[in-house]
């Protein structure tokens, strides 16, 4: 004889429509948390160097950039990045420089409605 706590445990274990619901519950959150992460401010950097070496000189290159990129309700994308050359600085020519650029865009995104 089962109690009326076994039976519901067993009876929802072993149903296949009790465990669809449960995974399809899973599903949808799962593209809940999509949309919130395309939603969500996205941060992104680089950083890039190079070396070049010839008979004339020998080069160092460097660069970066640091920024954010953000979707919209109506589709609309803004991204801002600051971006840094570094070349000048770090080879230490007499006429060091550090140069940035603030660098903003936004730009429609096509939509596919279903």
């Amino acid at each position: 004889m089962l109690s009326l706590t076994d039976a519901v445990a067993m009876a929802t274990a072993h149903s296949r429509e009790y465990q669809r619901q449960k995974e399809q519950l899973y599903t949808v959150a799962l593209d809940l948390t999509l949309a919130r992460h395309q939603f969500a401010r996205q941060w992104f950097g680089t950083v890039d160097a190079g070396y070049e070496h010839d008979a004339e000189a020998e080069r160092v290159r460097s660069g970066g950039s640091l920024g954010f990129s953000r979707a919209l309700a109506d589709g609309a994308t803004i991204s801002a990045s600051i971006a840094l050359d570094w070349a000048r600085f770090l080879t230490g020519a007499p006429d060091t420089s550090l140069a940035s650029v603030l660098y903003g865009s936004g730009k429609i995104l096509a939509r596919l409605l279903k």
